[in-house]
């Protein structure tokens, strides 16, 4: 019998077929050697921008290692825009989380289903409900489901299992996939923080742990007279890489809260989209990067995907009138500066807009009134960016954010139930769960040269 790593793409599908439909025992090694190294091959093609691939489905659909009647890719698609569109006429979906799930299944999913499969099976009425008991009884839940509740946990389970191992740089396994309903991967929302970047900046949903990007300031023309030689333009192209970094967060309920709080499940959700959304007002200006587990700040300056000095504009103490000038001459360029967005913290923006008072005969007005444009301008209020001024503080960004910076969401959230939480001085249970929510992104600056800040020197 010839090694698997030796059979062709077409050699493996027919082996893998032979092995499920022969007679007697199967051979399950053989088989396991089978389905790794056609997952290995995918994994490699689709890092490699390769998706006009088939993914590890048969003729009919079935995914081999689920048994639960998986769709193939067109099938997939086709039931996660029906989920799509009963969440959203149902009001609870936004347009905007609506669309951006809908771009996913259209990109490279599109060929073999793996995140299609997952939105129509998080997104099935029956798992919502199963969702709510495996919250409440934990490991016993099953015990409290209908045959309809835990079919939709059963066919879940296996489509997390395959997207986990088909993509690469896996999250967290064995915990319960969140109905979409409530999930703020997909839900895209603003509660705990002043925070615009996700209204400013191009969002990407991400199928795997990595997400390649090209980006380029730009390229020039010219007209030339007849005949003559045509002239390089080629842009200078930079590829910033997202890398979906691991958040959680733990919320620990006791079983009398369980109990008397019918609406946990999307009361958790919530609370679990304000604390991711209060960290994004934070990590996603002043972030780290991959080295410390984190997205890239906008104004991490020093770091690799971040803003540097180049962008800088600088006023000595105090911002003048002048220096709101200067930032925004700073950017220049008509291509960034015709979309342009000034962010600053609510109390900056306050002292901004009291630098011309009405009726000044030295300077016209650069606001009409508070929560106008700015210079002609719109603003976007950013609670986590400076208020005090110091030697340092960066108190104000301005330009093109939805060329300059990107956010890559890696869709889908995991929770995990801890059923029983334990005091620290003897380790009893004190009647508590805890809720350890799990979820992955990025975020960095993609072409520099699309924004400003302000800095006080």
């Amino acid at each position: 019998m010839r090694p698997v790593a030796e059979l062709s793409d077409q050699e493996l599908r027919i082996e893998s077929d032979r092995l499920i439909q022969g007679d007697g025992e199967p051979d399950q090694a053989r088989f396991q050697q089978v389905v790794t190294e056609r997952r290995r091959r995918l994994t490699a093609r689709v890092r490699a921008g390769d998706y006009n691939v088939e993914g590890v489905h048969h003729a009919d659909g079935r995914d081999p290692e689920q048994g639960l009647g998986a769709r193939s890719g067109h099938q997939a698609r086709e039931a996660a825009l029906r989920t799509i569109d009963r969440y959203r006429s149902d009001d609870r979906l936004s347009a905007a989380a609506a669309d951006n799930v809908d771009r996913l299944l259209r990109g490279p999913d599109e060929g073999f289903g793996l995140d299609a499969n997952y939105i129509a099976a998080a997104g099935e009425p029956a798992y919502e409900r199963a969702f709510a008991k495996l919250l409440r009884h934990g490991s016993g839940a099953a015990l409290h489901m209908t045959a309809e509740e835990q079919q939709a946990v059963q066919r879940i389970n296996p489509v997390e299992n395959t997207r986990a191992a088909l993509t690469i740089g896996s999250g967290s396994g064995g915990g319960f996939a969140v109905p979409i309903g409530i999930d703020p991967t997909v839900n895209l929302s603003s509660n705990g923080a002043i925070n615009p970047i996700r209204e400013l900046a191009e969002v990407r949903t991400m199928s795997t742990r990595e997400l390649r990007l090209v980006s380029s300031d730009g390229v020039v023309a010219q007209y030339q007279a007849e005949a003559t030689e045509a002239v390089d333009n080629a842009p200078v192209l930079a590829q910033p890489i997202l890398i979906a970094q691991r958040a959680t967060s733990f919320i620990p309920f006791s079983f009398e809260l369980d109990q008397d709080w019918p609406s946990i499940a999307a009361e958790l959700g919530r609370l679990i989209s304000d604390s991711k959304d209060v960290l994004e007002a934070t990590k996603f200006l002043l972030g780290a990067g991959a080295g410390s587990n984190e997205p890239v700040g906008i104004l991490a300056v020093g770091t690799a995907g971040a803003l540097t000095t180049t962008q800088r504009v600088t006023s000595a103490g105090a911002v003048a009138i002048g220096d709101v000038y200067a930032l925004k001459q700073a950017l220049g360029q008509i291509r960034f500066a015709a979309s342009a967005t000034w962010a600053l913290n609510p109390t900056r923006l306050d002292a901004v807009y009291r630098l011309t008072p009405s009726g000044s005969t030295t300077e016209p007005q650069i606001m009409t009134d508070r929560n106008g444009p700015l210079l002609g301008r719109p603003t976007a209020e950013w609670s986590t960016m400076a208020t005090v001024l110091t030697t340092g503080s960066k108190w104000a960004l301005y330009g093109d954010f939805k060329q300059g910076y990107v956010i890559g969401d890696r869709l889908g959230l995991s929770l995990e139930i801890i059923p029983h939480l334990f005091g620290a001085a003897n380790r009893y249970p004190t009647g508590q769960r805890g809720a350890y929510a799990i979820w992955r992104k990025d975020g960095r600056v993609k072409v520099p040269n699309a924004l400003r800040y302000g800095e006080t020197s």
